[in-house]
C-alpha cells in the first residue's frame, strides 16, 4: 500500500477493497491511512508500512498486558508480527462505536478462541480470565479462575459439551450484551 518511505501511497483499489470490510468511508480511510503512516514504520522488504505491537498499543492507548498482545495477534491476520495498513483499519474498525455488532461479536469470539478451532475451551478461558485479573492488579489463586470459568461455561455451554461454540457465544451476548458493550469502550486511536 505505500511504495515508498517518503511518499506512501493508498491506491483507489486499496480504498475500495477496505471500504467493503471496514465501517468506513473514503475519506476515514485516507485519514486513517495518514495517521498510520505517521506512527508506522517502512519495511523495506515487504515495500510497505508496518506497525509493531508495542507502537499499535501506544497508539490505541492500551496497556501492555497479555490481553492486548492477544487483541494484536488476532489482527495480525498473515502472523508476520506486525500490523500492515489493511490488518491495522480492518482492527480499528472493530472497535468503532457503533460498528457492526456481529463483527465486534465475531472478534471476541477470535480473541477468547486462542487455537483458532472455532472453540472456546475451558482452558482458553481460565488463561484469559487469570491474565485479565493481573492485567488489573489482582492476582486470582486457581481455584478462584476455575469458578469464574465454571460460571461462564454454565451460563453458556448449551450442549454441555465442554466447548463454547460461536452459537452459544452468541446465545450468551444475546442474554448478557455487557460482553459487546465492554469492547465498543475502547480508546480512539491518536491522530
Amino acid at each position: 500500500m505505500g511504495n515508498s518511505e517518503s511518499a506512501p501511497v493508498l491506491s483507489k483499489k486499496d480504498i475500495k477493497d477496505l471500504m467493503g470490510y471496514t465501517p468506513f468511508g473514503e475519506q476515514e480511510i485516507k485519514n486513517l491511512f495518514d495517521s498510520f503512516t505517521r506512527f508506522a514504520k517502512f519495511d523495506a522488504d515487504a515495500k510497505e508500512y508496518v506497525m509493531s505491537l508495542s507502537v499499535f498499543k501506544e497508539v490505541m492507548g492500551l496497556d501492555d498486558g497479555p490481553l492486548s498482545t492477544r487483541v494484536f495477534s488476532v489482527l495480525d491476520a498473515d502472523k508476520s508480527g506486525a500490523l500492515d495498513f489493511r490488518e491495522y483499519a480492518i482492527g480499528v474498525g472493530f472497535f468503532r462505536q457503533g460498528g457492526s455488532q456481529m463483527d465486534k461479536l465475531k472478534f471476541a469470539f477470535r480473541i477468547f478462541d486462542i487455537d483458532g478451532d472455532g472453540t472456546i475451551e475451558r482452558s482458553e478461558l481460565g488463561e484469559l480470565v487469570a491474565a485479565s485479573a493481573m492485567q488489573h492488579g489482582v492476582k486470582m489463586k486457581p481455584k478462584a479462575v476455575e469458578e469464574a470459568v465454571d460460571a461462564f461455561f454454565s451460563l453458556s455451554d448449551g450442549d454441555g459439551d465442554g466447548g463454547i461454540t460461536f452459537a452459544e457465544f452468541q446465545k450468551l451476548n444475546a442474554k448478557h450484551p455487557e460482553i459487546l458493550e465492554a469492547l465498543s469502550v475502547v480508546p480512539e486511536a491518536k491522530k
